[in-house]
C-alpha cells in the first residue's frame, strides 16, 4: 500500500470542508438544531439534579436530627434509603425524556446532514421546505415494516460481544479501583483497543446508512451489500475518518480520568455542567463531521467503482 493511499482520507476531509459553505444556511441551522436543544436539556436536567440533591440532604439531616433527639412522633414516614430511592426515581423519570429527545434529534440531524451534503456534492441547492419534505419521506421509508423485515447489520453478534464484554469489565475495574494507576492503565489500553476495533467494524454500517438515505434504498440488506462492495480497498479511509472524529471526545474523557487519578479531591471543584456540555457538543460535531465525510466517501467510492479498469484504485 502506497503512503499516498494511507493519507487518502485527508482528501475526503478537505472535500468535506468545501461542502459546508455550499448550503451554509442549512448546515448552520442543522448544527444549531443538533446542539442547542440537547444543551438546554442537559442544563435543565443538571439543575433538577442539584435541586433534588439539596432536597435529599435537607430531608436526611432533619430525619437524623429528630431521630437523635428521641422524638417518637417526628412525622417522618420514610427512611433515608427510601428518600434517596424516591428522588433517584424522579431523576430517572426526568432523564428518560431527555435521552429520548437527544436520540430523536440525533436521528433527524443525521438524515438532514447526509441529504444536504449529498445535494452540495452534486452541485444542487436545497431549500428548507425541500429538506423537510425529504426528511419526512426518508423517515417514513426507514421506519417502514418492509425496511425492518429486510434488516441486516454488518456487525456480527461476536463483534458485539467482543466490544461490550471488555467495556463492562473496564467499567467494573474503574468503579472498583478509582484511584489505582495500574487499573487506569489497563482501562486505557482496553478502551483504546476497543476504540480501534469499533471504528474498523463500523465502517460498512455507517456507509450503509448513507446509502439508505442517498439512494433511497427500500431495504436495509441492499444498502449493506452495496456498502460491502464499495468499501473494498477503502476501509482504511473510513476507519481514519471515524478515528479523527472520535479523537477529541477520547482526549476529553482520558483527561478527566487522569485528573481524578492525580487529585482524588479534584471532583469537588469539578464543573459537571461545563464538561457535560463539552462532551455532548463534541459528540454532536463528530456526528456532523462523520455524516458529511462519509457522504463524500460514498460518492468517491461509487465513482471509482464505476471504472472497470480502475477497480484497484483507492478513494
Amino acid at each position: 500500500m502506497q503512503f499516498s493511499q494511507v493519507l487518502g482520507f485527508l482528501k475526503i476531509v478537505k472535500e468535506s470542508m468545501k461542502l459546508v459553505p455550499k448550503n451554509g444556511k442549512l448546515m448552520a441551522s442543522i448544527t444549531t438544531f443538533t446542539i442547542v436543544p440537547p444543551s438546554v436539556g442537559l442544563l435543565l436536567l443538571l439543575h433538577f439534579h442539584k435541586f433534588l440533591t439539596k432536597k435529599v440532604d435537607k430531608a436526611i439531616s432533619e430525619y437524623y436530627f429528630w431521630f437523635e433527639s428521641d422524638h417518637i412522633d417526628n412525622g417522618f414516614t420514610y427512611t433515608p434509603n427510601q428518600i434517596i430511592a424516591y428522588n433517584l426515581a424522579l431523576l430517572l423519570l426526568a432523564a428518560i425524556p431527555f435521552a429520548l429527545t437527544c436520540y430523536l434529534i440525533s436521528y433527524l440531524s443525521t438524515i438532514a446532514v447526509i441529504l444536504v451534503s449529498a445535494a452540495s456534492y452534486t452541485g444542487k441547492k436545497s431549500s428548507f421546505k425541500d429538506l423537510l419534505s425529504r426528511i419526512k419521506s426518508t423517515c417514513t421509508r426507514l421506519n417502514s415494516p418492509a425496511y425492518f423485515r429486510s434488516s441486516r447489520t454488518s456487525i456480527t453478534r461476536f463483534q458485539y460481544v467482543a466490544v461490550l464484554a471488555p467495556a463492562f469489565a473496564a467499567a467494573y475495574l474503574v468503579l472498583s479501583y478509582p484511584n489505582n494507576a495500574i487499573a487506569l492503565g489497563i482501562v486505557i489500553a482496553v478502551m483504546t483497543s476497543l476504540l480501534i476495533f469499533g471504528h474498523h467494524v463500523s465502517v460498512v454500517e455507517v456507509l450503509s446508512g448513507v446509502i439508505s438515505v442517498v439512494e433511497e434504498s427500500p431495504e436495509k440488506r441492499e444498502a449493506v451489500e452495496k456498502a460491502q462492495v464499495l468499501v473494498v480497498g477503502n476501509r482504511l479511509h473510513g476507519f481514519m475518518l471515524n478515528f479523527i472524529a472520535a479523537l477529541p471526545i477520547w482526549i476529553h474523557v482520558m483527561a478527566y480520568n487522569w485528573m481524578l487519578l492525580v487529585d482524588s479531591k479534584w471532583y469537588l471543584n469539578f464543573n459537571i455542567a461545563v464538561h457535560g456540555l463539552i462532551f455532548l457538543n463534541s459528540i454532536a460535531f463528530a456526528k456532523i463531521f462523520v455524516c458529511t465525510a462519509y457522504t463524500v466517501l460514498y460518492f468517491r467510492c461509487k465513482k471509482h467503482a464505476s471504472r472497470p479498469t480502475d477497480s484497484s484504485c483507492s478513494c
